[in-house]
């Protein structure tokens, strides 16, 4: 498949080296605390739902909204983070995001936490300003620095239900939320001092900036494909979770807030785990990897609805599931990074958008399907989400198969033996021989074996078709043609 094709390499001057390890991993607790704020919601949505007299989905309607909320940060703010220093935007990201959870601490009702909670989730998104940002400076190192990145975020989704449930326990749940709000202000002060102050990357105007993401759409189907993925895979999450919460609370469990809280350390053990799948994705095997992970999850859901009685099954499920859906989950995000060094706001923008979006919408289904379906219900939805996933890859698969073998028949075709210059080509993708004076076409001017790169993907997006501004820089080796000889990727 088309995922498989390497990114353009960075511009002219791009720098490749991953952060120094120190940075790296600063960057990571940042990223797991920050990540937290969105979670800390999910074991409390009973003991919110009572104090507010509030019944399972209107309880569930927070989270719902503040996955809302994430969403629109991604679509309007995050690509603000391709024309601005991002780390004046990063501090000042963290210091809205305190304000936000000082709202949600001192909430009066439902309504005004609701509120503050999309509030919240607007400018959480300045973890994945982090996340673009020291992708695109890894080079080749991109999938194991995402990797380690990734283990941060996950870690932080897992443990920030733990800490949210014992806080609840010992001091209340408002306090949850003013304990997050002194860590972000904490992040912000670190960030400011570790950060280098950059350029910013593009100069475009915020409104064409936003045009651009159409026809980042249009060009990237790897974009597409994936974005489809991360958003039934986070639907199907968050319908497992948020349906948990109110499991656990009641038969045959009752338990307590920590109780349901440490339930997220089930899941810790997973998350771990597929860190390491990043390493596949920097060799090539992201399509194997990709439906052997849809179709673990999709197994897991069986030990999952068995959880409804018993523990046991419910934690191996719970284990199982979270390696698959945040393994696919970081090869998601691996080949979305490969596809435009050029715009890596935009390109998280368009994924993560999706992606919450999706999770946002298991939420709301997850919880309806709880009320009126109890857990089978969730477990339902949940599978019919990833269900989804695996029939779109196989189909993917099929009319990549198919594409592959109209191609390699004979007959004329552009480039191939009635061109007289045919013999001389070099193999698609690799090295032209080494010439002089290069043409804006690609065509060299010296020397009698000069050959013309052939445009072989019609659908590459250049540094000017996202960014109509931005300066021109050398062309970039020709990614393959769909089914032309490369083992594929989903």
């Amino acid at each position: 498949m088309a995922d498989d094709r390497r990114a353009r390499p960075p511009g002219t001057g791009a720098a490749t080296a991953a952060p120094p390890i120190p940075m790296l991993w600063l960057l990571t607790v940042i990223c797991g605390v920050t990540v937290g704020n969105l979670y800390y919601l999910q074991p409390l949505l009973d003991t919110i739902g009572r104090e507010f007299d509030a019944g399972v989905s209107e309880a569930g309607s927070s989270l719902s909204a503040m996955h809302v909320g994430y969403a629109l940060g991604l679509l309007l703010l995050l690509p603000l983070a391709d024309v601005l220093r991002r780390r004046r935007l990063v501090v000042v990201l963290t210091v809205l995001t305190a304000a936000g959870l000082v709202a949600m601490t001192l909430a009066p009702g439902l309504a005004v936490l609701t509120v503050a909670a999309t509030a919240v989730g607007v400018t959480t998104v300045l973890v994945q300003v982090l996340v673009a940002y020291v992708a695109v400076l890894s080079g080749e190192r991109r999938g194991r620095v995402v990797g380690t990145l990734m283990t941060g975020m996950l870690t932080g989704v897992l443990l920030s239900r733990t800490v949210s449930g014992l806080l609840a326990d010992l001091a209340g749940w408002r306090m949850v939320f003013a304990v997050a709000a002194v860590l972000m202000l904490l992040s912000g002060l670190a960030l400011h001092r570790a950060l280098p102050d950059r350029p910013a990357d593009s100069t475009v105007g915020y409104l064409r900036l936003l045009g651009s993401l159409r026809k980042l759409v249009a060009t990237e189907p790897v974009l597409r494909r994936r974005s489809l993925y991360g958003a039934l895979c986070y639907g199907a999450f968050n319908a497992i979770w948020t349906s948990a919460a109110f499991l656990t609370a009641g038969p045959p469990y009752h338990w307590s807030e920590t109780g349901i809280g440490l339930l997220g350390l089930a899941g810790l053990g997973g998350v771990l785990a597929a860190a390491r799948v990043g390493r596949l994705a920097d060799r090539g095997l992201q399509a194997p990897a990709t439906i052997s992970l849809l179709v673990l999850t999709l197994a897991s859901f069986g030990l999952v609805y068995a959880g409804g009685g018993h523990v046991v099954p419910l934690l191996l499920g719970i284990v199982l599931m979270d390696f698959g859906i945040q393994g696919v989950h970081l090869l998601n995000q691996s080949e979305v990074y490969r596809l435009a060094a050029q715009a890596p706001a935009r390109l998280t923008t368009v994924y993560m958008t999706s992606y919450f979006v999706g999770g946002s919408a298991g939420t709301a289904l997850g919880a309806l399907a709880f009320q009126h379906g109890g857990w089978l219900g969730a477990c339902a939805v949940a599978a019919a989400m990833i269900a989804v996933a695996v029939t779109v890859w196989v189909v993917d698969r099929f009319r990549s198969s198919g594409a592959g073998k109209k191609a390699a028949r004979p007959g004329p075709t552009r480039g191939d033996a009635t061109d007289p210059a045919a013999a001389a080509r070099p193999p698609i993708g690799s090295s032209a021989p080494s010439t002089t004076g290069a043409t804006a076409t690609g065509a060299t001017a010296t020397g009698p074996t000069a050959t013309r790169r052939t445009a072989v993907d019609p659908t590459a997006v250049s540094p000017t078709a996202v960014d109509p501004t931005a300066a021109t820089t050398p062309a970039a080796p020709p990614r393959r043609a769909p089914g032309a000889g490369a083992v594929g990727s989903h």
